[in-house]
């Protein structure tokens, strides 16, 4: 099975003037990177031709 060459590591920038401010600033961005990582995921395991049955039973 073909393994993704790609590894990208990223970093988020935090800024705001309360804690409460940065942690939706925390949020919003972590938000954004796991959307786009279940989405290549799921566009890798539909190229590959893995069931999604197979998916969600091995996320168990």
């Amino acid at each position: 099975m073909p393994v993704p060459h790609e590894v990208r590591s990223e970093s988020i920038v935090v800024s705001g003037l309360t804690p409460q401010m940065r942690g939706m600033a925390r949020a919003t961005q972590t938000a954004q990177r796991i959307r786009s990582a279940h989405r290549s995921y799921t566009h890798l395991f539909q190229t590959l031709g893995i069931e999604d049955r197979a998916v969600k039973a091995a996320a168990k």
